[in-house]
Parts: C-alpha cells; structure tokens; sequence
C-alpha cells in the first residue's frame, strides 16, 4: 500500500500560473522597451505600417495572457492598443484613428511601468 500523498492538482496548478506571472513580470522592461522602440521607428518616419504590425502583434498577445496572470488593466489597455492598430490600418489617412491607438499606447505603457516595481518580488527562474 502506497503511502504517500498524490500530488494536489489544484497547487500544482497554482505553482504553474505564478511561474507564469513571475515571468511575465520580469519580462515587463524588455516589453515595453520593444513598444517604445517600434513607437520611435514611428515618430522617424520609419517602416510606418511594419511597425503598426509588431505593435500589434505585440498586444494581440498580451492582451490575452495578462488578464490571466492578474494583470487586467494591462490587458484591457493591450486590447485597446490592438483594435485600434487594426482600425488605423484599416483608414491610414483617418489621424484621429492614428491618435486614438497612440493615445492608447501611452496608456498601456505607463501601466506596465506601474508594474515594474514588482518584478523585485518575482521568483527566479532558478527557483
């Protein structure tokens, strides 16, 4: 007869998602230098639309993971980032639609910056 406890399923579960977060977090600096660098490419008049894209691409997929990690305004603010990119793309000569997503953008990074401050509390990923 085996003695020992099966694993608990539900604290494995948990284990694995604060990985996650933890990762995400220290990821955060590297996110928001990638934005801001693609926002710079913007402001110089360079690969204008290539740089719409990675933005895009960018937020499409933390606008999916960050809610789940316990990230909703950053998740939020990626989506808005995301439908706006794609609705700028869409009329490239609407400036209002240019301004709503770049508006947007700030949003999003000044919310991850919030963030940043936490990434001293993340474990290792050698833990």
């Amino acid at each position: 007869m085996n003695t020992a406890e099966a694993p608990d399923p539900a604290r494995a579960l948990d284990l694995a998602i604060d990985g996650l977060r933890a990762k995400f977090l220290r990821d955060l600096d590297e996110r928001i230098f990638t934005f801001e660098e693609a926002m710079a490419r913007l402001r110089a008049g360079r690969d204008g639309a290539e740089a719409m894209r990675h933005i895009h691409r960018l937020a499409h997929r933390q606008a999916g993971i960050a809610p789940s990690l316990g990230f909703p305004r950053i998740g939020e603010l990626s989506r808005e980032v995301e439908t706006g990119i794609a609705a700028a793309l869409a009329a490239p000569e609407d400036a209002h639609k240019q301004r709503v997503w770049r508006a947007s953008l700030e949003l999003l990074v000044d919310e991850m910056e919030r963030h940043l401050p936490e990434i001293d509390d993340a474990p290792d990923a050698s833990e």
